[in-house]
């Protein structure tokens, strides 16, 4: 049974949203 605590969770939202901004305003390059 995998320990889903608050800061485990708090951590990867944190990760999602700060990771959202970065590849919204960098430059597609493909």
């Amino acid at each position: 049974m995998p320990a889903l605590t608050i800061d485990y969770i708090a951590s990867r939202v944190f990760q999602a949203v700060s990771l959202l901004p970065a590849q919204r305003t960098a430059p597609s390059t493909g």
